[in-house]
């Protein structure tokens, strides 16, 4: 195993301690979430490309809106959200692509990026906000839970997600938040 390895994991392992979370909150500055400019997505999507890592779109569109985390000026995070025909079965209000860089998990980033992506639909007149997340990535998970999204089963999509299982070996689940009094 490679010291790059290694010391991956040993961060994975501390982002998981209380005390990581809140010494790090205080060492990593004001953590700020906005709306990402045209430059931004460019950025964000020039970084990231080689990480397991996709925006669905690095052109603007009225359909997505997305948002970028900073700390101390560097990129740290990104969420999109995503607006779909209602009468598609991926139709509805979407949450897609969260991701916060390895270095800063832990801080409450992704946190924040999702409050905004909620805080929009919600003022958008959205009663649902969904989204998909790998049932093994734990971490995630438990963030949406704590967020209020609850595992939900959505009968349209459930054969790509049986036969994207198949292909990889990895399951996606549906996640759901009721919006309107958060």
């Amino acid at each position: 195993m490679r010291v790059r390895d290694l010391a991956a994991i040993g961060l994975t392992k501390a982002q998981n301690l209380d005390i990581y979370r809140w010494v790090g909150r205080r060492l990593a500055g004001q953590v700020v979430v906005r709306e990402a400019s045209e430059e931004d997505v460019q950025a964000i999507y020039e970084l990231w490309a080689g990480e397991s890592f996709h925006v669905a779109s690095s052109e603007k569109s009225p359909k997505l809106t997305y948002w970028v985390g900073m700390i101390r000026d560097n990129y740290a995070g990104f969420v999109e959200l995503v607006r779909n025909p209602l009468e598609s079965s991926w139709g509805g209000y979407w949450l897609y692509g969260l991701w916060v860089r390895r270095s800063w998990r832990g801080l409450g980033l992704g946190e924040k990026l999702v409050r905004a992506v909620v805080e929009r639909s919600c003022i958008e007149g959205s009663e649902k906000l969904d989204l998909m997340v790998y049932e093994d990535n734990a971490g995630a998970v438990s963030l949406y839970h704590k967020l209020g999204f609850v595992h939900i089963t959505f009968p349209e999509i459930e054969p790509q997600l049986l036969s994207e299982q198949q292909t990889s070996g990895r399951r996606r689940l549906v996640m759901r938040k009721w919006l309107g009094k958060n």
